[in-house]
Parts: structure tokens; sequence; C-alpha cells
């Protein structure tokens, strides 16, 4: 009996012993889980501050212009940094930053063009501006058939001149890289009266369905007869969760078929573009939720596919901020024009100007105190 007893003893110790062997082990791992966790933050939030500095670097001083206007007058001083517009006063607002979006219609941006001119074109254009005090987020679509002043570069790269020419140009004159993403936003600052553009992302056609693919697909409508019947998407109005393949059709794909094409086919494809955008923006931000680390993930993801000055930094502040006040079709903007058939044939967006001037003021600027 007492040798039974001691056995049982035994025997419960060792179970107690088995149980604190597990526990110790439960407690370690969850330590260790814990201590990379608070690791990962504190090097997220020096990032995040970092970023936030690069951001906010003040910038060589530029000249800001504005459109000459029949039915209101426009007085700009000081460069630019403060502007008189219909009876309000406006100043330049130093806390917003922006970054080029360069959708290119090739897929080895890896590779530096050779000679000048064919290093592919701009066909997404796309101004992200964020207001890193209040928060505030915008992204203006910029039509690829804008005309603007390009400047025009030799095959040995040396500089010609300048020509009113179609925005989407501005990234043949260039490597196809740095150079080209350079160009293009020299370009675009021209069209919106000289406002600097802070940083660029230029993403080839191969990122597409990477990113798709990496936030397990996004969903958008069906919206022209063009995607739902060459490419058997579904009737316009239905809803479909894109796969790789799908999605770079979705987003690159424009009606110049014959029995489709129309001189604005852009217009609709810029459409898709900001519906797929929105949902993407959409979805990375729930799952940002429960891993701020995503957005710097998508990033390396996409690296070989994108030429940028951006870096962990700048991504992390800029995550950051939008992830607080969220994302949206409010948040989408384009500019106002008009379709018109240039001389060569070719499709030309005239913008108004008035328009896009007050979306400039309403973006970049604030009524001064």
């Amino acid at each position: 009996m007492e040798n039974h007893d001691s056995g049982s003893r035994a025997a419960a110790a060792g179970r107690a012993k088995k149980r604190f062997s597990w526990w110790k082990l439960l407690v370690g791992f969850l330590l260790v889980v814990l201590a990379l966790a608070l690791a990962a933050a504190g090097i997220f939030y020096s990032l995040y501050q970092k970023g936030r500095g690069q951001l906010l670097e003040a910038e060589a001083p530029v000249e800001v212009t504005a459109p000459s206007l029949e039915d209101v007058q426009v007085v700009v001083e000081d460069q630019g940094q403060r502007v008189h517009y219909n009876g309000k006063e406006y100043v330049l607002n130093e806390n917003v930053t922006s970054v080029l979006l360069i959708g290119t219609d090739r897929s080895d941006i890896s590779e530096e063009a050779e000679v000048v001119g064919t290093g592919g074109q701009a066909d997404a254009l796309y101004l992200a501006t964020i207001d890193v005090k209040t928060g505030r987020v915008k992204v203006l679509g910029i039509s690829r058939d804008s005309m603007v002043d390009v400047d025009l570069y030799d095959s040995e790269g040396t500089y010609v001149g300048k020509s009113n020419i179609q925005v989407c140009l501005s990234y043949a004159y260039g490597d196809g890289r740095e150079t080209s993403c350079e160009n293009t936003v020299r370009a675009v600052s021209r069209l919106l009266y000289g406002i600097p553009i802070n940083s660029y992302a230029a993403i080839d056609l191969e990122a597409l369905p990477v990113l798709n693919d990496a936030v397990g697909g996004v969903e958008v409508e069906v919206l022209d007869r063009y995607v739902s019947e060459v490419f058997g998407m579904g009737e316009i109005g239905a809803m479909v969760t894109l796969d790789g393949k799908m999605a770079r059709q979705y987003v690159q794909a424009r009606n110049l078929d014959s029995s489709y094409s129309t001189l604005d086919s852009n217009n609709g494809r810029m459409a898709r573009q900001r519906y797929f955008m929105v949902a993407f923006a959409k979805k990375v931000l729930e799952e940002t939720k429960d891993d701020i680390t995503l957005p710097l993930k998508l990033f390396n993801t996409v690296s070989d596919y994108m030429v940028t000055n951006l870096n962990a930094s700048r991504i992390s502040y800029l995550s950051s901020l939008v992830t607080k006040v969220g994302f949206g079709e409010d948040n989408m903007l384009t500019i106002p024009g008009e379709v018109v058939k240039g001389e060569n044939g070719y499709a030309q967006y005239i913008v108004d100007e008035k328009a896009l001037y007050e979306i400039v003021l309403d973006t970049f600027y604030q009524e001064a105190e």
C-alpha cells in the first residue's frame, strides 16, 4: 500500500513537472513573441518618425504660376507662395506632401533603356497628396493625353527643347527609369502651374498581378462593355474578384479595337483604374489594422517592378497616416477637361484651367488668416 502511495505521488509529481515544463515553454514562447512585437513596433515607430522628417524637409524654392483666366483675376505673389483669387487670399500649405504614381506600359522597368525614346510611356498618372497635419488624402487622376510642355532629349540624352505634347510621352524622354520619372514629374508639375512634387513611384505592368494576388484578389465592378465582352468578366454591373491576369486586363486595357474604339477610350480605362485603386486601398487598410507592417511588405514585394525615390521610412509614415483617416471614392479627383482629335489623329485632353486651378488651390493652399 505504501509502495502504491509512493508510486502515485511520484506519478503526480511527474505530471506536475511536465505541466510546469510546458507552462514555462509557453510563457517563454509568449515572451519571445512579445519581445519581437515590441522590437517590430519600435522599428516601425523609428521609421515613422524618420519618414515624417524626410517628407517635410524644405524643398528648394520654386516659382508657382497661375493660369490667365477671362472671368476672374489671379494675382500671384512671392513666387506663388501667396495667391489672390476670386476675392480670397491663399498661402501655400507647407504641410502637404505629394507622390506621383506612374503606371508604365513596359514590363522590364528593372532594365535601363539604351536609347532615349524606347523607355515606354506613362499609361497611368495619379498624384497622391497628403496633408501631414490633418491627414487629408486626395488622389488626382491625370489623363495621359493631357497636353503640356514636355522636355525633349535626343537619342544621346542631350536636352533639345520643349514641345506641347501628351504628358504620357514625357516618360519616353529618359532612360526608362529615374530620368524618365524625373522628366514626368517636371511635366506634371508644369501642368499644375509649377506646384512642386515631392516623390514618385513608377510601376511596370508585371506588378499588378503581384499586388492583386498579395491581398487575395480585389473585388471590382464590371464598368464597361469592353472588359465585359473582350475579357469575359461578366455582365456590366456585376461584381467580380480579380485574379492576377484579370487585374492587369482590368487596369491596363482600353478599347482600341475598331468595334469598341472611341476618342475618349482612356477616360473609360481611368474609371476602371480609379475603381481598382479604391478597392485595393480599402482591402490593404483593413488588413493593415491587424498587421501594421503590411504596406512595407507590399512595398518590398513589388520593389523589383518599381522605380521610386520613396523608402521604408516614407512608406511607414504615409501608410500610418492613411490608415488613420481611411480612403474611399471621395478621396479621388479627376482633372476636368475635353478630349479632342489632334492634327495627327491622336487624342488630346484639353484641361479646364479654371477648374484645375481651383483644385490646385483647394489641395495645395489654405486660406490666409
